[in-house]
């Protein structure tokens, strides 16, 4: 029972460390990469957005991934920051419900719905659960080591994820621009006077008759 409850923990741990912090530095990427598209697009207004801004969560973000790839954080606290965190997204997905969500800036265009809060929650119980196994092979130099490297590996597949995204969105870009493009125009020769440009109009070339 008690190597069942160990395994459980390791693999909530993982899901976090891995999953989580993959989901927030691709978030905190996303938000850099045009900031004045999030400044504008975040739904916090009022006296609450001194609290939860934009330059504010993403300062969090960045130090919840930090502590999360630093070996010498202690595992409880690199899962107790990201569940934290994802709590605290759970409310805001609730609070915000149908809402325009900036979490990824203009990258992933959505609104707040209650998949967001039922998924944030899930990472946030998953985050506490591997507190209360003791994380990822317990909480010694070894355990630590493990966590800092679930954490690199989400930030590898955050930085595929968001060259993806950028490949996808130049191409989309380039295809979208050629459709625009007006059609090229036709050379004058072959032009405006009704004539294939050989100065008759079926193609033939006429001679110049000496007056």
């Amino acid at each position: 029972m008690i190597e069942l409850a160990n395994l459980c923990a390791v693999l909530c741990s993982a899901v976090v460390l891995v999953g989580g912090i993959a989901v927030l530095a691709l978030s905190l990427a996303a938000k850099l990469a045009d900031w004045a598209e999030t400044r504008m697009l975040w739904p916090v207004t009022g006296a609450v957005r001194w609290i939860a801004g934009p330059a504010q969560v993403t300062a969090v973000e960045g130090l919840v991934v930090a502590a999360a790839l630093a070996p010498v954080t202690p595992v409880p606290a690199r899962l107790g920051s990201a569940g934290l965190l994802f709590a605290g997204y759970a409310l805001a997905a609730l609070r915000l419900r149908g809402h325009r969500c900036a979490c990824f800036g203009s990258w992933i265009p959505a609104r707040f719905t209650a998949g967001h809060a039922v998924v944030c929650a899930g990472v946030a119980v998953l985050a506490g659960g591997g507190l209360i196994g003791g994380g990822p092979g317990g909480t010694g130099t070894g355990a630590a080591w493990l966590a800092s490297v679930e954490a690199a590996t989400g930030l590898v597949l955050a930085a595929l994820v968001a060259l993806t995204a950028l490949a996808v969105g130049r191409l989309r870009g380039r295809a979208a621009a050629d459709r625009a493009r007006p059609p090229a125009r036709v050379a004058a020769s072959a032009g405006m006077d009704g004539t294939d440009g050989t100065g008759g109009r079926d193609g033939t070339t006429k001679a110049r008759v000496p007056a």
